[in-house]
């Protein structure tokens, strides 16, 4: 699972003030535990789509995307001094190594409010082709 290669990787960086959960972002009461942590980064489980991507008479080639999304928050008003350090470490996963496999990689970045806090939210996105 690539939610593990992520869970290494953040380990071994330093996120400065935020801290790492290895519990997945949800909790029981639907409230996300982001929500309720904050400074604190959340990587959820791998979500795999597997879709048809080109058929010929011989066989099918097919198009795996999985999708990791990392999720944390901090102060709206005050923004954290390292915000945009977490921000870079995070997105910069999918240039590792382990990755040359995939035809392509992309992090896309989206923030909101909500009440006091700002809630960050990016999707780290693997493509590769197989047959």
């Amino acid at each position: 699972m690539i939610r593990d290669d992520l869970l290494s990787y953040l380990t071994s960086n330093s996120l400065g003030s935020f801290g790492l959960s290895v519990e997945l972002p949800f909790s029981n009461s639907g409230i996300p535990l982001y929500q309720k942590n904050p400074k604190k980064v959340y990587v959820d489980n791998d979500q795999v789509t597997v879709e048809p991507a080109l058929e010929t008479m011989a066989k099918t080639y097919y198009r795996t995307i999985t999708i990791v999304p990392v999720y944390f928050t901090s102060d709206a008003k005050q923004a954290a001094s390292d915000y945009a350090s977490v921000v870079s470490i995070v997105s910069n996963f999918i240039k590792g190594a382990l990755f040359t496999s995939y035809t392509s990689t992309s992090s896309a970045l989206t923030t909101e409010f909500l009440n006091d806090l700002l809630v960050t939210k990016i999707e780290l996105s693997f493509t590769k082709f197989n047959t």
